[in-house]
């Protein structure tokens, strides 16, 4: 086996970062938009208000797959983050949960 392999250490722990605070924004702003979706189900009342209420409920389940997807991507990226900073010689850096 080689020695350590020569990286950008500040570059790829900055985007393992950076994956990790997009996944924080868009978590708080899918949040806020299950809100307003929670809020429209709550309060409508008309002739439609059952398609509206599916199709609310359908948006709903596609933000949360969106949320599991980005946080699937994030844990490939930390994955394979770690392993070359592991092969540089340094710590990886952990999982935010």
């Amino acid at each position: 086996m080689s020695g350590p392999v020569s990286i950008n250490v500040q570059a790829v722990s900055s985007a393992m970062g950076n994956v990790q605070t997009c996944l924080d924004n868009t978590r708080h702003h899918i949040e806020q938009m299950t809100q307003v979706l929670e809020t429209v189900k709550r309060l409508h009342v008309s002739d439609n208000a059952t398609s509206i209420m599916t199709d609310a409920n359908n948006l709903e389940s596609d933000l949360r797959e969106i949320v599991d997807q980005m946080t699937q991507t994030r844990n490939e990226v930390y994955e394979k983050g770690n392993a070359l900073l592991q092969q540089a010689g340094h710590a990886p850096m952990p999982m935010p949960a």
